[in-house]
């Protein structure tokens, strides 16, 4: 999984990718079973996408000078449409199965809602 390494390199992303995802954790606060279980449904569906659509998946460690204060929750997950914000899951449910099943249903009603055209 890609670890994005600073705020430029973001906006080079999000400037880059029509569809970008990422997965906002905290390296000194990264063992709690949600964020690991979060992490495992995260991979999951980056595999998904990325093998079916043009889609940036990666992570940001808000323990890092550069992205500190970034989010108000850790573990998240943040979908990024044309550089704006879609969608936000705060947390997960302890389950990589569950944590799985709802962000990809929430992930693709959202962009179906705004009638983006990405189907996954």
């Amino acid at each position: 999984m890609y670890q994005v390494k600073n705020k430029v390199e973001l906006a080079r992303i999000l400037k880059a990718y029509k569809l970008a995802i990422f997965q906002y954790y905290d390296s000194n606060n990264n063992t709690s079973r949600e964020t690991r279980e979060l992490t495992y449904a995260f991979r999951k569906l980056s595999d998904r996408m990325s093998s079916r659509l043009d889609v940036f998946t990666g992570r940001i460690d808000v323990s890092k000078p550069e992205f500190r204060g970034s989010v108000d929750h850790v573990p998240m997950i943040r979908v990024y449409l044309d550089g704006k914000i879609i969608f936000e899951q705060y947390g997960g449910f302890g389950n990589s199965e569950i944590d799985y099943y709802v962000l990809t249903r929430s992930i693709m009603n959202v962009l179906e809602k705004i009638n983006a055209g990405i189907k996954f």
